[in-house]
């Protein structure tokens, strides 16, 4: 039979257990959800490059290019759906991680 020094203990490191995935977790998403962001921001400017062109272009070179950035144009969108799915897994994971709030984690840790 345990103590009840023990089971509090017992239930303090799980705590921190917790609170140690939940900050990883978030973390790891939070540096996906950034890549997917950076990898948009570099097709819209690829995009953006490609569609403005030069004027020395002619016009059948000037289609290939609007072809190839209207394809950066939807890489960037792809990107961003990423994005937002890595946005939406750091939010769902803080919500069902943080079942207790930090005063109430400190209150247990003083008992």
């Amino acid at each position: 039979m345990r103590t009840f020094n023990e089971i509090r203990t017992v239930d303090a490191n799980k705590l921190e257990e917790s609170r140690l995935l939940r900050k990883g977790g978030v973390l790891l998403l939070a540096k996906t959800a950034k890549r997917h962001g950076d990898d948009a921001t570099k097709c819209f400017y690829s995009a953006k490059r490609k569609i403005k062109g030069s004027s020395l272009d002619s016009e059948e070179e000037r289609i290939k290019s609007i072809q190839e950035g209207l394809q950066d144009l939807c890489d960037g969108l792809i990107s961003i759906r990423k994005q937002n799915g890595a946005i939406t897994g750091i939010v769902t994971t803080a919500v069902l991680m943080n079942e207790r709030t930090n005063a109430q984690i400190e209150r247990i840790m003083k008992k």
